[in-house]
């Protein structure tokens, strides 16, 4: 993937903090944080929504985190508390493989293998580091924002439930933004803890992502406030980096940086990953259990 520029926050309030700092000034070229042009793609003015998220007091934040909590409870009732799937092996009368020595004795109820998946106990597995892709395309629907964070939080919830300690990211990746030398073509990371395994279970910091601001103001504020440093940035800001990609550069650097165990990334849903509606939501989780299952 080539050289990243990281830039990784502690707590969403540094981070507020970082932005508030920042003021209107112009930064370079690209300076599409501060644009009063498009209030419908770009939503209310950056310094005006930041303070907002500072103050909790954003329109229908409220509303969106019921709505959020009410989707993700009715998913989460499809899964057991402290148990997950896992592939065991169960002697029957038919399967895959056959036990001569249990056929010779007359055992025939038990004489097959096969592999099935069942639910089993799992008190005290380990860490889980939930990393939560927020840049997505601008013609991306409220409602699949919807259901991506969902789908994020119900797996978050479902190794919370396992007795897990888990800890929630959000991470914007933007391939291919810099321009300048020795920087061109370099990818941007910015990484925002949003959850530590010790705090108590609270998605509102989560709901600040749905916002179309949390992108197009914060983040690409963040962004352009690189153009001193690292030079100029492309007029679109990059990319959307792919899930495999981003998931690559987690585990392989990221958490090397970290001191974590690659195994304990689990990337959350993404817009790659298409999810639409509860349905798609639902399989997508379905999918991702088999990722908890390698994480010791």
């Amino acid at each position: 993937m080539g050289e990243t520029v990281v830039e990784q926050w502690e707590d969403v309030a540094s981070y507020l903090a970082h932005i508030a700092a920042s003021g209107t000034r112009r930064y370079g070229e690209a300076d599409s944080a501060l644009q009063n042009t498009r209030p419908q793609e770009l939503g209310m003015p950056l310094q005006t929504f930041r303070q907002a998220c500072t103050d909790l007091s954003l329109p229908e934040l409220r509303e969106r985190t019921e709505c959020i909590a009410t989707m993700a409870s009715a998913m989460l009732g499809h899964v057991a508390a402290g148990q997950t799937v896992r592939r065991t092996s169960l002697w029957t009368r038919q399967g895959q493989t056959v036990n001569m020595h249990r056929v010779l004795r007359g055992d025939l109820g038990r004489a097959w293998k096969k592999s099935v998946r069942r639910p089993v106990a799992t008190p005290g597995l380990g860490r889980v580091v939930v990393v939560i892709p927020i840049s997505v395309s601008s013609n991306t629907p409220l409602a699949t924002r919807y259901w991506m964070l969902v789908a994020s939080c119900v797996l978050a919830e479902h190794a919370y439930r396992q007795g897990r300690p888990v800890e929630i990211w959000t991470c914007g990746m933007h391939p291919r933004v810099f321009q300048d030398k020795p920087f061109a073509g370099a990818t941007f990371a910015h990484m925002i803890c949003l959850k530590r395994s010790q705090d108590p279970w609270d998605t509102t910091s989560l709901v600040l992502t749905t916002y179309v601001e949390w992108q197009r103001r914060l983040q690409f504020r963040a962004l352009e406030l690189h153009q001193e440093k690292e030079g100029t940035i492309s007029p679109g800001y990059g990319g959307v980096a792919t899930s495999a990609t981003m998931l690559d550069w987690l585990q392989s650097q990221w958490a090397l940086a970290q001191s974590l165990p690659p195994e304990c990334i689990v990337l959350g849903c993404s817009q790659h990953d298409r999810v639409e509606s509860e349905r798609g939501a639902q399989g997508w989780v379905q999918a991702q259990l088999k990722t908890l299952e390698h994480v010791a």
